[in-house]
């Protein structure tokens, strides 16, 4: 019984815990090639030529692919998307008349088109091997429809080149993409960028706040309440370059739905600062490969006398200790990293949060302590209960024997009933168990009552005595 109750008030204890403290949980999307970057492009198929709006040099060839176009050879903005989510039209050079003769090219061939381009920038050493064109030529000759057998461009030794580009692997855009430079100046040529894996990848930063006893505590900073400011640096591995002025959104949802959305620029260097609070999880996703490695710390300016970092961690992620208090992973270690975060703040009275089992202690007590209460308030009861049933007896008693000694026959018969009393136990009440043995004190009572009565019988016999004389 006593543990039913236990249970009880644990899940009472639980439950209001959760309607007055509700947990709050902070999650992030970030967006990346979906043409808010911007990008200057200076030449084609050099490295580098293309360079983000921070100026840092993005390592590796892009190749043109509308050649009635110029090349941008000046600051000329791009904004990148994914070769797999082009439309018609801004792929092929469809004015290049000589070719497609205003001919619209179906979805097959636009399908087929886009992977054509695909293998070619993986298989272009091989394909270089058995043609006598350079891949920036290959690049123009799949846009200008010379691969497309409806428009009769198809000679022998594109054949032959159209044959090794299809043949195992023919890879497709579930195990490669491309990064797609879209001109915003029509007069230039639209471009192709360097190929990645598309693997959504994700990482979770959670903060947690531990005091001088080692429980989690609700902290949030030096001055209690802005929490704490975690510094990111975002650098591009594919590309080799700080990922710098690109826009990063986190949007946040509590425990109870309510959505907030923040957008954060990193700088020139790639730098950014987000503020997570004491039990925060921030997760980051939304990016479309593996190609970033992640730099993080905390700032300085949450420390003071009493809060230090104690540890950052990951269960499932290959941190990299810098030596300077900062981490690093790579997503093409683990495609989705948990990071821990921990802050030792020393209170001046530190109390830990209730765990399971000091709840359980507690409500033992305090289960205990009502049981303790009740066999006391029995046992008052029962004495008050005891002694007025005696005293009620007592007088009962009393009165019957006064009227006994009226006549001299009842006075016999009441004398010859009160010499051999039969002590009987005080029954116990309700919820209190019973020994079986009379109490002493209606002994003492019964005796008064003998004695009492003897003494009355005594002198009424005196009495009509001296009246007979």
């Amino acid at each position: 019984m006593r543990k039913t109750i236990q249970k009880f008030l644990a899940v009472m204890i639980v439950a209001a815990l959760a309607v007055f403290l509700p947990f709050k949980t902070l999650t992030s999307t970030v967006n990346a090639a979906n043409g808010t970057e911007v990008y200057q492009v200076y030449g084609y198929n050099t490295n580098p030529c293309v360079y983000d709006s921070a100026g840092n040099p993005l390592d590796g060839y892009a190749y043109c692919l509308n050649s009635t176009r110029h090349a941008s050879y000046y600051s000329c903005d791009y904004l990148r998307f994914r070769l797999s989510d082009r439309s018609y039209g801004t792929i092929y050079n469809l004015e290049y008349t000589s070719r497609w003769s205003g001919n619209t090219p179906t979805e097959e061939e636009e399908i087929e088109g886009r992977r054509l381009l695909l293998n070619l920038l993986l298989k272009k050493d091989s394909v270089a091997a058995i043609s006598n064109r350079t891949t920036q030529e290959l690049c123009w000759d799949i846009t200008n429809g010379k691969f497309i057998d409806r428009l009769g461009n198809v000679n022998t030794n594109s054949a032959n080149v159209r044959d090794l580009l299809m043949s195992e692997p023919y890879y497709d855009f579930t195990d490669y993409d491309v990064y797609y430079y879209q001109t915003q100046d029509t007069d230039y040529q639209n471009m192709l960028g360097a190929i990645f894996i598309p693997v959504a990848t994700s990482f979770n930063i959670e903060k947690i706040v531990i005091d001088g006893l080692d429980a989690t505590e609700t902290y949030n900073g030096v001055d209690g309440t802005s929490g704490f400011e975690i510094n990111l640096n975002v650098y591009d591995t594919l590309t080799n370059r700080n990922v710098g002025n690109e826009w990063f959104t986190f949007t946040a949802t509590d425990a109870d739905g309510n959505v907030t959305s923040q957008s954060i620029q990193t700088d020139a260097s790639g730098n950014l600062t987000l503020t997570i609070l004491s039990g925060q999880n921030i997760t980051v996703g939304g990016f479309d490969s593996v190609n970033y490695r992640f730099t993080i710390s905390e700032a300085s300016t949450n420390m003071d006398s009493t809060c230090s970092l104690s540890t950052i961690s990951s269960s499932n992620g290959n941190l990299t200790d810098n030596g300077d208090g900062s981490y690093s992973f790579d997503f093409s270690q683990s495609y989705a990293v948990d990071i821990d975060i921990y802050n030792r703040h020393i209170s001046a009275d530190p109390t830990p949060v209730p765990t399971e089992s000091t709840t359980e202690a507690t409500t033992t007590a305090t289960v205990e302590a009502t049981v303790a209460t009740t066999e006391a308030t029995t046992e008052e009861t029962t004495t008050e209960t005891t002694e007025e049933t005696t005293t009620e007896t007592t007088e009962e008693t009393t009165t019957s024997t006064e009227a006994s000694v009226l006549g001299v026959a009842r006075a016999e018969e009441t004398t010859a009933a009160t010499e051999a009393p039969t002590a009987t136990p005080t029954p116990a009440p309700s919820g209190v168990v019973s020994t079986g043995e009379s109490s002493h004190t209606p002994r003492i009572i019964v005796g008064v009552i003998l004695v009492a009565g003897a003494a009355t019988v005594t002198a009424v016999r005196l009495k009509r005595k001296n009246s007979e004389d």
